[in-house]
């Protein structure tokens, strides 16, 4: 495995040795750059200052030659004269080879003596025209060597057409180009407009009038090679890059005016020979930076992996769960970022421990909570199931309390119905005792006129037996009517006792209506009592009205006897009277009652009515609740499970944080 020294030195080394050579490289690119740049200049100015040099040179030989030309031994055409002319020049320039005059047929006449027809040559075409002519290398028709012909018109004295014509060594311009390059292999040549070689180191290329960028079968890979010189043909002057003969070479190149084209070679390696030097002093100088590098790198990485060598220790420990080592003096003393990441650790390791503590002693503190959360958690389920169970009897009893309640309305309107018949049998009674008490006034009326005529009983004994017999009869259905009013406050009685017990069902609701039917009880416990009372006289009047019959029929003998009990008879029809009438003001006040009563049961019984919905809305709420509580039970009982896996991770936790020492 690798430590991070050994990285630490690998990537410095490698970035070091990756930077020199980036840093060689294209400090050798630059200036291999910037080197061929001023060679290309260079060799541009070269073929530049070549190209004056020649055009200079053949200016100087045309001045001359048409100085030749205007000379009077020349006009005059007379043939020695120019001959000898001509040939004393020709000692004098070496730069000539011979001279001739060109007659009007294109004839030349050489100063040798030999002759040669030139009238289809282009150069003495143009120079008939007017102009100085030079040609390009030609291979001479009398020498069979290469030739450079200059010719220039004759103002001769009869003005007859003549040309002054001058033979050069077709090597000329070979010898022109020799010194010329850039290096030591360097060289220079010259192409006419045609792109035939006229200039060369090679003179054989000149004899042989090779065309530059002609193909041969031995020669074509070379041809194809040079294609992309042929720009040098369509463009005035430049500098081109390209390969020939497996090397890397530059020429530079310049027109002349007459069209020629003056070429300087150079090789790319003799261009760059000065930065062989260059490159091999960044070699020493990368190879001395690397060293260093390694140097630097070997103790950075020591000074850096050594203290990450005791963080690794530490970690180790703090890994295991000891918290106990102690972090060096001599790197917390350091001010650089190994002293940071001391401090760091020293911090890291001091909160670690506080919170381990911490953390321990929440462990304790939640494994506790959690004994006592999951015993509340067991209340409180065992507490919901009781409170579902109590919600369902509630609900059982709200469905109940419903039907109670409607039972309740139902029985309210039926007590209504009764209230409001009782009224009116009331009423039909508080219209029959008024009756009543007009007959019963009528027999105290009856029984006093039988008073004051009991002396004459006698007399009227069959009268008064009849009179009796009817009271009997009238006695009779005060006793039936008697007993219908105990009927009545029978069934009153019974009527307000079932009002009690619904006013305690309806609750606060049926308070006024519970003493009202307190009330109403108590009425008809009074008019019970009175019509006990009645009952009790009429069956008193009854015997004694019988007892009256008897002594009737008696006769005479038991007139003083029937008066008493006449006159007793008509203190118990006083007695009926005043009872008759405290009967009509209880059945009166009955009536009352019983109306208030029958008004009251209709607001019990439309309270009842809003207690039955209240109920109806209630037993609803309450079902809604069941549900909220089903759901809350379902949730204690899932919160119980979590109770439960709570208390077994501060268990798991606890267990966990023992396993650090502190």
């Amino acid at each position: 495995m690798r430590t991070i020294g050994s990285k630490l030195i690998l990537s410095i080394v490698l970035l070091v040795i990756g930077g020199t050579v980036l840093l060689g490289f294209f400090a050798y690119e630059n200036s291999s750059k910037a080197l061929l740049a001023q060679a290309e200049i260079t060799l541009n100015e070269k073929a530049m200052d070549t190209a004056h040099y020649i055009e200079e040179r053949f200016e100087r030989n045309f001045v001359e030659l048409e100085a030749f030309a205007e000379s009077q031994e020349v006009r005059s055409m007379d043939i020695e004269l120019q001959k000898a002319y001509l040939a004393k020049k020709l000692e004098e320039r070496d730069s000539y080879l011979t001279f001739a005059i060109v007659t009007a047929d294109g004839v030349s006449h050489y100063i040798d003596g030999t002759e040669a027809d030139l009238s289809d040559r282009q150069y003495i075409i143009d120079a008939f025209a007017g102009e100085t002519t030079l040609s390009s290398t030609i291979i001479s028709r009398v020498t069979g060597e290469p030739v450079i012909m200059t010719a220039t018109p004759i103002n001769t004295e009869s003005g007859t057409p003549a040309l002054l014509l001058a033979r050069m060594n077709g090597y000329d311009l070979s010898d022109v180009i020799e010194g010329v390059g850039f290096g030591e292999s360097g060289y220079a040549f010259i192409l006419d407009e045609t792109g035939k070689v006229i200039g060369h180191p090679e003179r054989s290329l000149v004899k042989e009038e090779v065309g530059f960028f002609d193909q041969t079968e031995e020669g074509k890979e070379q041809s194809a090679e040079i294609d992309d010189l042929r720009e040098i043909l369509t463009s005035e002057e430049g500098v081109i890059h390209y390969q020939y003969a497996g090397k890397d070479r530059y020429l530079g190149y310049h027109t002349l005016e007459n069209g020629w084209k003056i070429a300087v070679v150079s090789f790319t390696d003799e261009m760059l020979s000065g930065m062989y030097g260059l490159k091999k002093a960044f070699l020493i100088i990368g190879s001395i930076i690397v060293l260093l590098g390694v140097l630097i790198a070997y103790f950075m990485a020591r000074s850096i992996s050594k203290p990450i060598q005791v963080v690794k220790a530490i970690g180790e420990q703090l890994a295991e769960g000891s918290f106990n080592y102690k972090i060096p003096e001599r790197y917390l003393n350091r001010t650089d970022e190994i002293g940071s990441l001391s401090h760091t650790l020293l911090r890291m390791t001091d909160n670690m421990r506080d919170m381990i503590h911490n953390v321990r002693n929440g462990s304790t503190n939640l494994a506790e909570s959690s004994q006592v959360l999951d015993q509340k958690s067991e209340e409180l389920t065992k507490m919901s199931h009781e409170i579902s169970s109590a919600i369902e009897q509630v609900d059982h009893g709200s469905e109940m309390q419903v039907q109670m309640s409607e039972d309740s309305a139902r029985a309210m309107e039926e007590m209504s119905t009764g209230i409001q018949n009782v009224a009116e049998i009331a009423a039909n009674i508080a219209g029959n005792s008024d009756h009543i008490t007009e007959q019963v006034s009528e027999g105290h009326i009856a029984v006093r006129v039988s008073v004051d005529q009991m002396n004459s009983i006698q007399m009227t004994t069959t009268e008064s037996t009849t009179v009796i017999r009817q009271l009997a009869e009238e006695a009779l259905e005060i006793g039936q009517i008697s007993k219908m009013i105990t009927d009545i406050s029978e069934q009153t009685n019974l009527l307000a006792l079932n009002a009690s017990i619904e006013a305690a069902r309806a609750g606060d609701a049926g308070k006024g209506f519970a003493v009202v039917a307190s009330e109403v009880r108590k009425l008809s416990e009074q008019t019970a009592e009175s019509a006990s009372q009645i009952n009790r006289l009429i069956d008193s009047v009854q015997v004694h009205t019988n007892d009256a019959v008897k002594a009737a029929e008696q006769g005479e003998q038991n007139v003083g006897k029937g008066l008493e009990v006449i006159n007793q008879l008509g203190d118990r029809f006083g007695e009926i009277v005043r009872s008759i009438e405290q009967i009509s003001q209880d059945i009166g006040e009955m009536s009352a009652v019983s109306e208030e009563m029958s008004a009251s049961s209709e607001e019990v019984s439309a309270a009842m009515e809003e207690m039955a919905a209240t109920a109806r809305d209630a037993s609803d709420y309450i079902g809604e609740v069941k549900n909220a509580a089903d759901h809350q039970l379902q949730t204690v009982e899932e919160m119980e499970q979590y109770t439960d896996r709570l208390l077994m991770l501060a268990e798991e936790l606890r267990s966990s944080i023992n396993r650090f020492s502190i």
